[in-house]
This record gives C-alpha cells, structure tokens and sequence, in this order.
C-alpha cells in the first residue's frame, strides 16, 4: 500500500510560489497515486463500479477527475460540500431516515445545493439610498434577464444576488462575479487583481449541461465544480481567459431544472451571438465570506470592477461616482517626478505604472487609507491594475 511521510509542512515557501511549483507538482503526483489507489481497493472490496467520496481531501480537483477516469469506475460523485462542513448534511440525512423508521429513503444523487438562506429582497428605493440605478422594472423577471445577458455580452462583470445561498465553498451562481471570458477584456487579471490573487491563478468556466462536451473533455455533468475538464483545441483562444496554463478548467455545469435563471442567462447570451460559457467566480473580497445580505452586496458592488447588481427581478447599475476607502499595497512604490505645477505623481509595482492627483498622493503619504473619489479615471485605473486596493 502507498503511502506519504510526514512533514511536508516543514517545506519553506519562497515569498514567490511559481518557485516551488515543481514541488507542489510532487507533492500532487503522490497524492493522486494515493488516493486513486484507495479509490480502486473501495470499488474491488464493494464490487460496485460506482462510488461517493467525501472528506477535505475530494476538494482536490486533480486526484478526483484521476479517480473518475480509472477504467474501474463508472461514476464519481462528490458533494457540495466534502470537507468537514458536510457532515451537518450527513447529520440530517440520518436523522431523517431515522424518523422514517427505515422507510426507503430516495436514492437520486443531489444536483443542487442552495439550502442557504434566501437573498433578501433589494427594492429601487433602498439600492437608490446607495447610489444605485434601476436599469429594469422591479417584478419584470424577462427584462431584467434580457438586460443582463446584454450586459454580459458586451465585456460588463455582473454579480449576482438572488435565490437561496450555495452550501459549499464554491459559488454557482446565486452568489457570484459573472462575466464572458471573451467579450470582457483581461477578465481574469482584473478579477485576480480584484481578489488580490496571484496572476497565475485561473477562474472558473461556467456552462450549460447540454454545451459541456462541446467545449470541454471530461465527465458528464460537474455541478459542483469538482472536476478539471480539458479545453478543446478549437475554443482555447476564446476560452483563454477561463483557461489554466496547463489546458484545464475547473468547469461548473448548469441545468435548467436546477438552476434555470443562471441557464436562461447562457441562453440569451448565445442569442446575441456570444459563445455560451460566462467565467463565475464567488461574490467576495479578499479573504472575506460570499456575500449573503443585501447591505453587504450593495456596498460590495460599488467596487469599480463590477458594473452591475443582478437580483432574481431588477437589474441595477452601481453608482456612478462617490468616495470609497482605499490604501497602497506594501509592493506599490510612490514617486514624483518633476517639480511645482508641472509634477506627475505616479504609483508603480513590477507589473503596471499609474499616475494619481497631487491630493490622493499626499494623502496616501500621511495616512494608510483615505477617501478617493470612486469615479475618478486615475482612480479606476489603480484600482483595476491593483495599484490601489479598497480598505
């Protein structure tokens, strides 16, 4: 039987992870031989070529689609949500099928996972307090899709805050960034600056059922994002913003029996002549939980980088202008160049150079957050290269 000392956690990490990638390859290497080899003693012991797997370790994307593929199994399935946090599902599940007295519980594996709280209801007047614009009439479900696909398919990141929250750690959709890998320029720099992730990081490839195959190589349905796909060679130019350096995608597919409004989305973005595949990544800053309130997601949306707040019925466009809190990242350098009224005041890292008004910079000089106003065009353009970051 395979197996892995202990004592990876001693490794240093350079303050540079691209560094260590060939040892984060190793280190995956032998994980997946592990658990693909525990995967094919569960299935020879059961005698079932079907299996359910659970446990922090099935969040691992590589060693779960390796499972899937072994010729020995015939279906892979994985929560939600397989770490710890599940087992409160678990729980319920006993306790329920303890309540029917060992009634014949139903067998059908779950394709959804919206047991979270439901959003609450935005109205225009309480968005209009903070700034925000109706673009739809409230209650008017058609149009409030239909300018939402419009907006999506013209380069805009929407975020979207309606029905029930996910149960998991991913974001499907009721509370998330949504955006088109193609119509939306540099889409994965500008959330990846956003969340304050490294440039390398890929985001998420959302589709509907009946287009996954087209697009991408793998199992048959991935509602939970818990499998890598392969990007087809003929879409990996359109697709390059949702696509890993290595080929890959983390690819969540959607129905329309489990969650047709994100469905219809895709629908009506095909029909404006867009490829049917959005890139969806979770309704949150960085380091903080998925947005699950309605003061939380109207504050939250004021970031230049979302355009617009789709609910389940209103689509509204965020405020056009206003103060938002922001401070300089530790790897940003300040300078000036020039003197008296002719001085550029410029903030600079290794990737991008911006300039910002003498106000701003002598702010940021004394203190480490200030006001900026949110629709200043040297504003924006710190924020969106990660210049600035919101406070």
């Amino acid at each position: 039987m395979p197996r892995i000392r202990n004592g990876w956690q001693l490794f240093e990490v350079g303050p540079d992870l691209v560094d260590s990638a060939d040892v984060a390859a190793a280190v995956q290497e032998a994980f997946t031989r592990l658990l693909t080899h525990h995967a094919r003693r569960a299935v020879g012991l059961a005698g079932l070529p079907d299996i359910c797997c659970a446990g922090g370790v099935f969040l691992n994307l590589s060693a779960n689609t390796a499972i899937s593929e072994l010729p020995e199994v015939r279906d892979m399935y994985v929560p939600s949500c397989p770490h710890d946090a599940g087992t409160s599902v678990g729980a319920a599940f006993l306790g329920w099928a303890r309540a029917w007295k060992g009634r014949a519980a139903a067998t059908a594996r779950l394709r959804s996972d919206f047991l979270g709280r439901p959003a609450e209801k935005i109205t225009p007047e309480h968005a209009g307090r903070c700034g925000y614009t109706p673009l739809t009439q409230l209650g008017d479900v058609d149009a409030t899709a239909a300018r939402a696909a419009e907006a999506i398919a013209s380069g805009a990141v929407v975020a979207r805050y309606a029905g029930r929250a996910e149960f998991g750690p991913r974001a499907l959709g009721n509370r998330s960034l949504l955006c088109h890998p193609s119509a939306c320029a540099d889409a994965r720099a500008k959330l990846n600056r956003f969340k304050r992730r490294q440039a390398w990081r890929p985001v998420a490839p959302i589709v509907r059922e009946e287009d996954l195959h087209t697009y991408f190589l793998g199992p048959d349905q991935s509602p939970f994002m818990n499998f890598n796909f392969v990007v087809r060679d003929e879409f990996r130019a359109v697709l390059a913003e949702a696509t890993h350096a290595d080929g890959t995608a983390r690819v969540q597919t959607v129905s329309a029996d489990y969650n047709p409004a994100v469905h219809d989305l895709h629908t009506r973005v095909a029909d404006l002549g867009q490829v049917p595949v959005l890139i969806n990544t979770s309704f949150n800053g960085p380091g903080r939980p998925i947005i699950d309130s309605a003061d939380d997601a109207l504050e939250f949306v004021r970031h230049p980088v979302v355009d617009h707040l789709l609910t389940d019925d209103c689509l509204f466009a965020t405020p056009a202008s206003g103060p938002i809190k922001v401070r300089r990242p530790e790897s940003v350098v300040m300078a000036v160049f020039g003197t008296g009224a002719g001085a550029r005041y410029v903030l600079s890292d290794e990737n991008a150079s911006s300039p910002v008004d003498r106000q701003l910079f002598l702010d940021l000089c004394e203190r480490e957050t200030v006001a900026a106003d949110s629709a200043s065009r040297l504003v924006l353009d710190c924020l969106r290269a990660g210049l600035l970051i919101e406070a």
